[in-house]
């Protein structure tokens, strides 16, 4: 289930946070989404909270965002490869 969107604003895309409740112990995972490059399948509601996730990922991959004159690099698990979400 996503649980939280942030907006990499110098890298052009997202790290969704997720609970992943397929492992014994569920932990919440940051992913990259990354338009034109992750496969987005129905119903496409990767930025709202609550929706529920199934797909792939890889490692790699970064988040990169503004911080005043440059920026930062936002730690993350790896990108995703394809990804479908709920309604």
């Amino acid at each position: 289930m996503i649980t939280y969107v942030f907006t990499c604003t110098c890298s052009g895309n997202f790290a969704i946070y997720f609970k992943d409740l397929a492992s014994p112990t569920p932990v919440t995972l940051p992913l990259i989404y990354q338009p034109g490059v992750t496969t987005l399948y129905p119903y496409y509601k990767i930025t709202t909270i609550g929706s529920w996730m199934l797909g792939t990922w890889i490692s790699g991959g970064s988040c990169r965002y503004y911080v005043g004159k440059g920026c930062a690099t936002l730690p993350t698990a790896g990108t995703m490869y394809m990804v479908g979400t709920s309604m």
